[in-house]
């Protein structure tokens, strides 16, 4: 059955409460899943995020609205649920927006671990506080995890980023397993189970009128001048990537 993604998301019950009362409609970016998907339309093949390995690469947004979507649904393949609480402790990379997102999406509510963190009592501290089910971690972060493992009273799976399968221990699943899980095996397209997602966290942050319009045209004028910046930003990505090819 194919599933129309634009109508799953117009269904979901808080998000469309807020924009009744306040009279805004969808493009005015509410919440950051609105602020996605309206970008998504508008940029669908240009690029969204860029990253390097021999050479700077980049995914184009509609490429990586798909990734959010095997995102969430790995979370909702898990067991994640409505308003379950999901940690995040990584460097700067692609796996780390596509993973917040997929969070968001599947109606969960991210926890921010910086990098920064060094005692383990501070992690041990802000993950069982937060009653966090599932971590997301980079495989240069994840022996901070590993040394508070037993410790975590809540954390049911932890997902590694850029790790090989045959260096994980138990309890631990690489980003392409995690991926896998969200995509269903027959038809091999994205779990249709994260139409049941809504971001309460973004809501609780935007509470009124005025915040919400103020976030809409700061979100509007960053479209509007992205295309002046694109030939820049093209210009300086060749520039620093000529060393590698």
């Amino acid at each position: 059955m194919k599933v129309d993604k634009n109508k799953i998301l117009k269904k979901i019950p808080s998000i469309n409460i807020i924009r009744k009362k306040q009279n805004i409609t969808p493009d005015n970016n509410i919440t950051l899943i609105d602020l996605f998907e309206n970008s998504v339309k508008k940029y669908a093949e240009k690029p969204f995020l860029w990253e390097r390995d021999s050479r700077y690469r980049s995914i184009t947004y509609k490429k990586g609205r798909e990734l959010v979507f095997k995102a969430g649904g790995g979370f909702i393949a898990l067991g994640l649920k409505p308003g379950d609480r999901a940690a995040l402790l990584s460097e700067g990379c692609n796996a780390w927006i596509i993973g917040e997102l997929g969070m968001l999406y599947a109606g969960g509510v991210n926890v921010p671990l910086s990098v920064k963190l060094t005692e383990s009592s501070d992690l041990l501290f802000r993950l069982n506080h937060s009653e966090a089910r599932f971590i997301m971690v980079s495989i240069s972060q994840i022996g901070k995890i590993r040394a508070i493992r037993e410790k975590l009273e809540t954390v049911e799976k932890v997902i590694v980023i850029g790790s090989k399968k045959e260096d994980l221990q138990d309890g631990e699943m690489s980003l392409n397993e995690f991926y896998a899980i969200g995509v269903n095996k027959e038809d091999g397209k994205l779990d249709v189970k994260v139409k049941k997602s809504e971001n309460k966290l973004t809501l609780d942050v935007f509470t009124n009128k005025k915040e919400l319009k103020n976030f809409a045209k700061m979100a509007e004028k960053i479209n509007t001048l992205e295309p002046k910046f694109e030939s820049m930003r093209d210009k300086e990505v060749k520039n620093m990537t000529s060393e590698f090819k």
